[in-house]
């Protein structure tokens, strides 16, 4: 999972790709960067974040298990939840998160 955001005055983006290793059993939230790059990358039960002295914000992206084995639930400020689903080949499905109202 990647994604980009700014926050704030100017043009200071922020970027963080999330590495999913495994099944999620719980959901976890991790903070959003604050105009750096930061990679997250789940081991096992826990997530690291690199680097780990990373500028980051309060808001944060939320992800966890969905109602099957298969599928992922995230979310983040603003945006309504979305499910990725995996098969043999990867994720088939990504349904991408809309403006919440």
């Amino acid at each position: 999972m990647t994604g980009s955001s700014s926050s704030g005055a100017g043009d200071i983006k922020a970027r963080m790709l999330i590495v999913v290793t495994g099944p999620l059993t719980t959901e976890v939230r991790l903070r959003q960067p604050k105009g750096v790059f930061v990679v997250y990358i789940q081991r096992g039960a826990t997530w690291d974040m690199i680097p780990s002295d990373a500028a980051t914000l309060r808001q944060v992206v939320t992800i966890g298990p969905g109602s099957k084995p298969t599928e992922m639930k995230w979310t983040w400020r603003g945006s309504d939840p979305s499910t990725i689903t995996w098969g043999r080949g990867g994720a088939e499905k990504h349904e991408a998160p809309g403006s919440a109202r």
